[in-house]
């Protein structure tokens, strides 16, 4: 079996040896939350970059035959895999990319499917989500990398969709047509420069799927029409046929490319720094840049000062009441605790 080429996770391990006196990127000497070394999280890509060959994620493809029925069906020719125990498992009847994806180490789960009606498999009108929800109890959790798991899978549901769910430290940019997906990608394009060239999927609704190498956490979303999927996830992937009859398919098998520098900008939850905004991450200066936010901008200094005072491994109690002094109801400044800390500890 071919291992999974996982440069971002080898890199960040390199960047992450890094002395604990301060960040190796952006140098401010507070706490780290990468493995508890010398890195920030959101500033492994920066030295991903840094570091990295143009070489991702590698989805390997299972070989199909030039010909005859198992490429009309879309089935593998690799007779046999090791399932998780160790034992082999004929694979014949499990689709070639499929096959392909649990072999790079990525999660697959089966969905509904497009009926010869043209309606999803579950008898419902499911809207948009139709041909493309789990047909398992769990959902996206129980995606698996098990052939087995997935043999029997596709016995039971001969013609279902499947699901990927993209490994760790890897996103996609899912680009939706219907929603002015390719006119908003082209904009931002034409505004900050070109992706690079990369592991793409072309959706059978019309539109791309663009998996990318990008560390820590991301926005859900890049502008209208174009939505960002991450391990959390999951995306529909080749060769399962979208509702209205189209077929998805890999058409640029590169490994996963950087995602570069504006991209990871533009997906960045952090908030950036406000005006006037302290430059350490020292509670009390962050206390007295909170209490003097003024009307308009309190949500937003509330949220900065936290994410700073959670990356420092501070208390966040006095910037609770700080928000609360300048006005914010304590829902909303208990809510701005929850996020921040989610977002530092990412």
């Amino acid at each position: 079996m071919t291992e999974p080429i996982y440069s971002w996770h080898i890199l960040a391990e390199l960047a992450g040896g890094q002395g604990l006196d301060g960040c190796a990127i952006c140098g401010v000497s507070s706490i780290t939350h990468w493995r508890s070394r010398g890195l920030h999280e959101r500033c492994v890509p920066a030295m991903v970059e840094r570091l990295a060959p143009s070489v991702g994620w590698a989805f390997v493809g299972a070989q199909t035959p030039a010909a005859g029925p198992a490429v009309e069906k879309g089935l593998s020719t690799v007779e046999t895999l090791d399932s998780n125990e160790g034992a082999p498992v004929d694979t014949s009847g499990v689709p070639a990319d499929v096959l392909g994806c649990i072999q790079s180490g990525a999660s697959v789960l089966p969905l509904h499917w497009r009926t010869d009606e043209g309606t999803c498999s579950c008898g419902a009108d499911c809207g948009n989500n139709a041909a493309k929800h789990p047909l398992t109890r769990n959902g996206k959790d129980d995606a698996t990398t098990d052939p087995a798991i997935v043999v029997e899978w596709a016995a039971r549901w001969p013609r279902c969709n499947w699901g990927i769910r993209p490994p760790e430290g890897v996103v996609v940019v899912d680009v939706d047509p219907r929603n002015g997906g390719h006119e908003t990608l082209a904009r931002l394009q034409d505004e900050h420069g070109a992706l690079p060239r990369t592991l793409t999927a072309r959706t059978g609704g019309g539109g791309v799927h663009l998996w990318l190498t990008m560390h820590g956490p991301s926005r859900g979303r890049l502008g209208q029409g174009v939505d960002i999927k991450r391990n959390s996830g999951y995306l529909v992937a080749p060769p399962s046929v979208h509702i209205t009859g189209g077929r998805y398919e890999w058409v640029d098998r590169r490994p996963s490319a950087v995602a570069p520098a504006w991209l990871r900008s533009l997906l960045d939850p952090t908030p950036p720094r406000p005006r006037n905004a302290p430059t350490t991450g020292d509670l009390a200066p962050l206390v007295k840049f909170v209490s003097a936010a003024q009307e308009g901008e309190r949500n937003r200094s509330l949220y900065w000062a936290m994410c700073r005072a959670a990356e420092a491994g501070h208390d966040l109690a006095p910037l609770i009441d700080a928000g609360i002094g300048i006005g914010l109801t304590p829902h909303e400044a208990h809510a701005a605790a929850r996020s921040a800390q989610r977002t530092a500890a990412a």
